[in-house]
């Protein structure tokens, strides 16, 4: 039975709906907890960050390419970091309704909210209404779930941007609706954008067009065109980003700049097995998948 004409694609029951919606209000009630509270509480320093930038755009002026920290020394401020899609959105809700921290962890609620729903039709077309509907649920409860869909980062919006990628692809890989592969290409690269290390939603792609196509895959001009807008736009940003960090010398991202692998030969006289000193946009994002490896 394809896709397209499985019962499970059809609209949900009554019951179904209401155990969803509150499978939902669960996880937004559990996600308000300290809602007016500082970012006082772990990852705190990446917080207190994102939340300059985002005021940083709202009373410096709304410059997307230039994002700010506190930490300038006598520099503009501006920073190498991820693309600020995330505290860009938060400063256009400041602007709107004033200086307030629960507009960026609303925000993320919100985006949670979407993330379910993607979560359940996924699940749902595959396995079922009531594993998706557990599915759901358990992503509501899960402490780790819970904290990092409400903190102030971007990191439900790189969730719901993650899950999408790969739910739509899938619906494009059983439908063939262009529309599918398109918002599938768009969800990688903002996945991507704001983080790099994501470009490990490659690998369930590839294994899609592999079982789908074989390797005729690779003929297919539309999955060229679907690589080239998931991985072209990131490549850009970084690039730009990395710049920012050679000119003015601020970066998120400096705790992976200068790793010497030595871990790689455990115990020992301490000096490196692998170090890389050349500094370039290469090396630096070798250093970087090292540490985080």
């Amino acid at each position: 039975m394809s896709v397209a004409s499985s019962p499970e694609t059809a609209l949900l029951s009554p019951r179904a709906r209401l155990l969803l919606f509150l499978a939902i209000v669960l996880g937004i009630m559990i996600r308000t907890v300290a809602f007016d509270g500082p970012v006082l509480d772990h990852h705190f320093m990446r917080q207190s960050d994102t939340a300059a930038i985002a005021r940083n755009f709202a009373n410096e002026g709304m410059d997307f390419f230039h994002p700010r920290i506190d930490w300038r020394g006598d520099t503009p401020g501006y920073v190498e970091s991820e693309f600020p899609i995330y505290t860009y959105s938060v400063a256009v809700l400041y602007r709107l309704f004033g200086e307030h921290e629960e507009l960026a962890r609303g925000l993320n609620i919100l985006l949670f909210a979407f993330t379910s729903l993607v979560l359940f039709d996924f699940v749902r077309r595959m396995f079922g209404s009531t594993t998706a509907l557990l599915s759901v649920f358990f992503m509501s409860v899960m402490p780790l779930s819970a904290y990092f869909t409400r903190t102030f980062q971007p990191d439900t919006l790189m969730v719901l941007a993650s899950l999408s990628s790969i739910y739509f692809f899938w619906r494009w890989s059983n439908e063939k609706r262009i529309e599918f592969l398109a918002i599938s290409a768009v969800a990688v690269s903002v996945a991507i954008l704001i983080k790099p290390m994501n470009v490990y939603l490659g690998a369930p792609i590839l294994y899609l067009c592999f079982t789908r196509l074989g390797w005729g895959f690779l003929r297919k001009i539309e999955l060229w065109a679907f690589g080239a807008v998931a991985l072209l736009p990131a490549f850009a940003w970084y690039s730009y980003a990395y710049g920012i960090w050679i000119h003015d010398g601020n970066t998120f991202f400096r705790p992976y700049s200068a790793v010497s692998f030595s871990w790689l030969i455990g115990e020992g006289d301490g000096s490196p097995a692998f170090e890389i000193r050349r500094r370039s946009l290469i090396s630096d994002m070798l250093w970087r998948i090292g540490y985080l490896v």
